[in-house]
């Protein structure tokens, strides 16, 4: 695997950071929007709510220095996070009423 320039990362180690990234993110991107839900976040927000909590959780990572990705990297990993806690959360939700 070829390194990253700036980075000292391969693809395979920057690949395992996002997946680390998305499975510590998402749980508490679903557990914040349902808070807001909670707090009266109209059910119609909830998909935007969960695609910026997921950029600002990533980006928070990013700034922490818990994760070694490039910006880039990072922004997609967000947008995949708020996108993976939002399709969860509405599975979960289909299946507690059906």
């Amino acid at each position: 695997h070829e390194a990253r320039k700036g980075t000292g990362m391969n693809d395979l180690d920057a690949m395992q950071s996002v997946f680390a990234a998305v499975a510590i993110a998402a749980p508490l991107t679903i557990a914040l929007v349902s808070l807001l839900k909670q707090q009266g976040l109209p059910d119609r927000y909830a998909p935007v709510a969960s695609l910026l909590s997921g950029l600002v959780m990533v980006a928070l990572m990013m700034l922490a220095a818990v994760l070694d990705l490039t910006w880039g990297q990072a922004s997609l990993t967000g947008v995949v996070t708020g996108l993976t806690a939002s399709g969860a959360y509405s599975g979960i939700k289909a299946a507690r009423t059906s």
